[in-house]
């Protein structure tokens, strides 16, 4: 499965997130809680997407003004986190 990129100017998400420039002003923080890691690469395949198109919006603004993307995978750090504490190491 591939994910079709009908748009390739990202018009729809320029929009979107000119609407929160526009009411919350720069920057931006995109917290992107989407898996990297999967066996079969479903949600992985949206978050290498969502990642082109900040890089390609962001080309767009000015330095001060461009989206800070952190992708965060919640599932990975949890893994992390219960392997620490069961090990007893803080």
């Amino acid at each position: 499965m591939s994910v079709p990129v009908i748009d390739p100017f990202y018009s729809r998400a320029a929009k979107h997130f000119d609407d929160l420039l526009g009411r919350y002003g720069s920057p931006i923080y995109l917290l992107n809680l989407i898996k990297c890691r999967e066996s079969q690469p479903r949600e992985s395949k949206l978050l290498v997407e969502y990642g082109h198109c900040v890089s390609y919006l962001n080309q767009f603004l000015p330095e001060k003004d461009r989206m800070r993307y952190i992708a965060w995978d919640m599932s990975q750090a949890w893994k992390r986190y219960v392997a620490e504490h069961s090990l007893g190491t803080y």
